[in-house]
């Protein structure tokens, strides 16, 4: 039910049904009868953005520590270099991390990497979180009317 709709709405089973499964209750009561706890925000980044446990592991480390590498962050969770680069490639993807090249004076390059500023990281989340609700409302809705 949209917001635009106010939380005193009743939602109800049209009256040609014979049973009534949910009695009418306003939308504050569906609520409160769902009984959802609120979501970790483990929980949150996993299922927003698509992101695997580590990856979450990974974000945590850089908002602990800014400005760590592929090297640094290998040496703290004692993996291979190759997995905390896919790591840091989902994070830089959805947007929770950018990275900044430094070039040694030895020659060659690497990445420090950093996570988006806390002025932008409210914003980025609250977008992310709309895409992925009309994504999954989409996803219901097409499987509900498939099984009609």
């Amino acid at each position: 039910m949209s917001s635009q709709q106010g939380a005193d709405s009743v939602l109800s089973r049209p009256m040609s049904t014979e049973k009534l499964f949910y009695p009418n209750r306003t939308e504050s009561e569906w609520i409160e009868q769902l009984g959802i706890d609120e979501p970790a925000y483990r929980d949150v980044l996993e299922t927003v953005f698509g992101l695997r446990t580590q990856t979450v592991a990974t974000y945590a480390a850089l908002l602990e520590e800014s400005g760590q590498t592929t090297e640094q962050l290998a040496d703290r969770f004692d993996r291979d270099r190759s997995n905390v680069n896919r790591w840091l490639s989902e994070l830089h993807r959805a947007g929770l991390v950018f990275r900044h090249r430094r070039i040694p004076e030895t020659g060659g390059f690497f990445y420090e990497y950093y996570p988006i500023p806390d002025s932008l990281r409210e914003a980025v989340l609250k977008e992310a979180i709309e895409q992925w609700k009309e994504t999954a409302v989409g996803a219901v809705t097409a499987e509900e009317s498939r099984s009609e």
